[in-house]
């Protein structure tokens, strides 16, 4: 099955992160936007995975012992680059993401996953499928702050349909 780990947002971010796709939207550039029930910080994807891996991660999610913490959204961005769209997203800033993806990184490296040691906490806003205009450029760097707060981790299963992906959790890890 493919999955991924991540963040909740609040209810305010998904609705700035609404806003936002709305500007995206209306740059007329060839996309594909993230249902807003759909939206999260990516911590994680694990790309296809069986159920014995599953449950491995899942160990691994048992032994993350961080508090809830506070996060920011900070600014719009790009994956990979300027000249070539294929993601835009919502920047997210919270050094305790960084910790807890580091932490889960080095037991993903203990079941074989490589290390994904470009790790940008980002909430994923829309996938390009064309050629971006200039209205899309021109959202690229659009700043918000809005403080949330994470109070737990969630492991998702992700169907691809031709509507769009459907997200299951699987596992949800509290923070203390």
């Amino acid at each position: 099955m493919r999955a991924f780990l991540a963040l909740p947002i609040s209810e305010r971010v998904r609705k700035t992160c609404e806003d936002i796709q709305g500007m995206i939207k209306k740059s007329n550039t060839p996309l594909k936007l993230v249902e807003p029930k759909n939206l999260h910080v990516t911590l994680r994807f694990l790309g296809n995975v069986n159920n014995e891996t599953i449950e491995k991660v899942k160990e691994i999610m048992d032994k993350i012992e961080f508090n809830s913490f506070k996060a920011r959204t900070t600014m719009v961005g790009v994956f990979p680059s300027t000249s070539y769209i294929h993601v835009v997203w919502l920047g997210v800033d919270g050094e305790t993401i960084l910790k807890i993806h580091e932490f889960i990184e080095s037991r993903l490296a203990r079941l074989g996953f490589d290390k994904d040691s470009q790790y940008l906490p980002h909430i994923t806003l829309a996938r390009v499928k064309g050629k971006p205009t200039k209205k899309l450029l021109e959202i690229v760097g659009y700043k918000t702050d809005m403080e949330f707060e994470i109070k737990y981790v969630t492991l998702v299963k992700s169907t691809l349909t031709k509507e769009g992906p459907l997200y299951e959790t699987l596992y949800k890890k509290y923070l203390e």
